[in-house]
């Protein structure tokens, strides 16, 4: 997981003599590619305008409006070929938080001169206007390389083939390595804070609980870092680290109900607290980023919620959305509202759940559970719950 929070930051990368030939070649990358006719380099002010980020790429270069960029970042970042797969699906739901009325048009794993490369094309809108964007990211000396090719909507059809051919053009040169360091290591030192595991507290199968972590801290590379560690010998989880100003922490554990002992555990659960204490808390409903649209990976609970239900045909449900404090109050209030119309529609649609027997409600960010100061906090508010109607 160390290349998650690097992917988020975005990376370094030197380049030389971008305005002289229209093939550029990226020497620490060794990697070489053709730039269209009339591109040049951005400046480092122009940059912090086209890719308004907390950390916007060190190199760039566009056509002469800037309404058309390349972007191009690499830096020492942990990460392997082997690892596209794994990180497929992680920078995807990172995408969906990030971006505004994002659409998909290509999410896949391609290979171009005999390299995979992860493949993300999309079309976004942000405050400053409507733009569609080519991701490609691998791994390059153990390290993790990102190309993005960026363009408004209204000029990206006139400016596609020869985006279109620049990524098609994308080779790296072949390269000896010096045999010093392995890729993807960086030296240093960790030593042990405690000297017995501490709590650190995670959702795990919907449920909030304290797992036991080693908490220690050093040096990673040149930079000071910390780590707390599931200590589980057969799974040393990372659940939080921070690496200078980079830091990543898990907040949601998931696994299937049938790896429990007895399974059916979830179930059980909902069930047994709706009967004695007449409400439950769920955390395993997922929704798109700013959209009442179910995710697929919510199946699972959606059925063990109708389970409950039909095993119990004479109770009614009240279904209540609520977010954390992130963006605006009314427009959290409405969006739990849409959430948890959708959750009784699907228990309907799949389940044939009777719409009778759920009522929806939502409430925003106006009831927490904890500080939305923190990650684990917000993870904590964002939630669904089920409360009994009646006897």
């Amino acid at each position: 997981m160390y290349w998650l929070a690097w992917i988020v930051a975005g990376l370094f990368l030197m380049a030389h003599d971008m305005a002289s030939a229209a093939t550029l070649t990226l020497p620490e990358a060794e990697l070489t590619f053709h730039v269209p006719e009339g591109f040049s380099p951005l400046t480092a002010e122009e940059i912090a305008q086209a890719f308004e980020t907390d950390r916007p790429p060190k190199q760039a270069v566009g056509n002469k409006a800037r309404t058309t960029t390349i972007a191009f970042d690499f830096q020492q970042t942990p990460f392997r070929v082997d690892q596209l797969r794994e990180a497929k699906p992680v920078i995807e739901s990172l995408f969906e938080r990030t971006f505004q009325e994002l659409v998909w048009k290509e999410r896949r794993i391609i290979t171009l001169q005999g390299q995979e490369w992860l493949f993300f094309e999309i079309t976004r809108t942000a405050p400053e206007g409507k733009f569609h964007n080519i991701v490609l990211m691998t791994s390059r000396h153990g390290r993790l390389l990102r190309l993005s090719f960026n363009s408004t909507l209204e000029e990206f059809p006139a400016v596609e083939n020869v985006l279109r051919k620049s990524i098609q053009s994308i080779a790296f040169k072949k390269s000896v390595s010096s045999g010093r360091t392995a890729p993807g290591e960086l030296d240093g030192s960790l030593k042990l804070v405690e000297s017995s595991s501490v709590p650190f507290q995670v959702i795990v199968n919907e449920a909030p609980v304290e797992v036991p972590a080693i908490h220690a801290k050093g040096t990673f590379g040149n930079q000071q870092a910390e780590f707390w560690i599931l200590d589980d010998i057969e799974n040393p989880l990372s659940l939080k680290w921070s690496i200078g100003n980079y830091k990543l922490q898990v907040i949601k554990l998931a696994f299937p109900s049938s790896a429990v002992s007895g399974g059916g555990a979830t179930t059980e659960r909902i069930e047994k607290a709706l009967r004695e204490e007449g409400r439950t808390v769920v955390y395993g409903i997922y929704f798109d980023f700013a959209s009442d649209r179910i995710k697929e990976e919510s199946a699972s609970l959606l059925k063990e919620i109708a389970d409950v239900m039909t095993k119990n045909p004479t109770w009614r449900l009240a279904v209540e959305g609520h977010t954390d404090s992130v963006g605006d109050k009314e427009a959290n209030l409405l969006l739990s509202q849409r959430r948890a119309a959708a959750v009784r529609k699907a228990l309907g649609d799949r389940y044939q759940i009777a719409p009778t027997r759920l009522e929806p409600a939502g409430f925003g960010e106006t009831r927490p559970k904890a500080t939305n100061e923190t990650l684990e906090g917000r993870a904590l508010n964002r939630r669904v719950e089920l409360v009994r109607i009646g006897s």
